[in-house]
This record gives C-alpha cells, sequence and structure tokens, in this order.
C-alpha cells in the first residue's frame, strides 16, 4: 500500500518532468524565432544598396534616404520618400529587395537613366555608386552607412 509520501514523491517527478518539456518546447520555440530574425537581418545586412542621396532637384540636395524594405518615391504626401517639387507623379517609383539586392522600378522607362544610360527594363537592380535619373529627380545609391564603415562593422 502507497503513503502519502510515495504519492506526493510521484506527483513532484510528473510535475518537475512537465515542467522541463515545457522549457524545452519554450526554448525550442524561441530558437526558431531568433533564428526567422537572423536570417532576415543577415539578408539585410546582403543588400547592395543601403541608402540614397539626393543630387537635384536643389530644395532635396544632400538629404539622405534609408531604404528599408518596400518603399515609393513621388509628389505626393504618402509616398515614402516625397518629393513634391519635382515632375514626378504619385508613386512614380518603387524601391525593393529581390534575391538580395536592392531594385527600382519606374512607371515610364522614358525619363529613366542609370549612369547615364536609358535601361532596357522598367525595373534594375541597384549598385554602390550609382547615380539615377528619374525625370528630374538624381540620385547616387550608397551600398553602406558611413557610420558602420568608421566604426569597422563592414
Amino acid at each position: 500500500m502507497e503513503t502519502a509520501y510515495d504519492m506526493a514523491a510521484a506527483l513532484a517527478r510528473y510535475l518537475f518532468i512537465m515542467i522541463m518539456l515545457y522549457v524545452i518546447i519554450a526554448s525550442a520555440v524561441l530558437s526558431i524565432k531568433e533564428a526567422r530574425i537572423m536570417h532576415a537581418a543577415r539578408k539585410r545586412a546582403r543588400l547592395s544598396v543601403r541608402y540614397i542621396e539626393m543630387l537635384a532637384p536643389d530644395d532635396v540636395r544632400g538629404k539622405r534616404f534609408y531604404l528599408n524594405g518596400d518603399c515609393t518615391m513621388g509628389s505626393g504626401n504618402n509616398d515614402d520618400i516625397a518629393i513634391p517639387s519635382s515632375d514626378l507623379k504619385k508613386k512614380h517609383a518603387r524601391f525593393f529587395e529581390y534575391k538580395g539586392d536592392m531594385c527600382v522600378s519606374v512607371k515610364q522607362r522614358r525619363f529613366f537613366e542609370v549612369n547615364g544610360e536609358r535601361p532596357l527594363s522598367k525595373t534594375v537592380p541597384l549598385c554602390d555608386g550609382d547615380k539615377v535619373w528619374i525625370r528630374d529627380v538624381c540620385f547616387i545609391c550608397h551600398g553602406h552607412r558611413e557610420e558602420e564603415a568608421k566604426n569597422g562593422l563592414l
């Protein structure tokens, strides 16, 4: 016949095993979540272009816009990069990531130049140092932030 002590010990063992299983499962879930976050961070670090520096028009000359995922450029107030003084239409250009490259896509190829040449497509992957004209807007693409270069993080 079992004593109360034996029953309490069995219950304590059962609770200990359940708590340990919970800790193991929670750790596995957090590890998977952390792995996804690290994968996304490594992907973002590999991007060819991190920000653009505006050259024209004059009212935005020298401004920097960091490209984090999808963003739009145009003259509208809802655009991520809004340049109301330009000839751009609302959501005239779109920046997006594709296979580790930052790309730009425009509505019309007619007023679009990359490094002085008109591309064959409306969508072009950007590289560090590319000089891009979209209508009367000009910008240079930069591959890394200056702070990262100064701190030796590259």
